[in-house]
């Protein structure tokens, strides 16, 4: 199973049209181990994800994450639907 312990820090959101879509940047850090394959154990990732409403539900439908100097990223790749 995977194992993930992983904490959203500094979060600033920027609206790009009012009710319909945003911008999330913010950082993650913490431990990562998912299954199949070796530990993160110094996650720590810079984050922008763009947020889109559609039929009133909030929806992420882009999502960059960047490994921070000192810290470890992931090499996986991952889409969501």
């Amino acid at each position: 199973t995977d194992s993930v312990n992983l904490q959203i820090k500094h979060i600033r959101v920027l609206t790009l049209v009012e009710d319909q879509a945003a911008v999330a940047h913010f950082y993650s850090e913490g431990f990562l181990a998912p299954k199949g394959y070796k530990p993160v154990y110094n996650y720590l990732a810079r984050v922008t994800q763009v947020f889109v409403k559609e039929d009133g539900k909030w929806k992420v439908r882009s999502s960059h994450w960047s490994p921070v100097v000192g810290g470890s990223g992931t090499t996986q790749n991952a889409l969501v639907d």
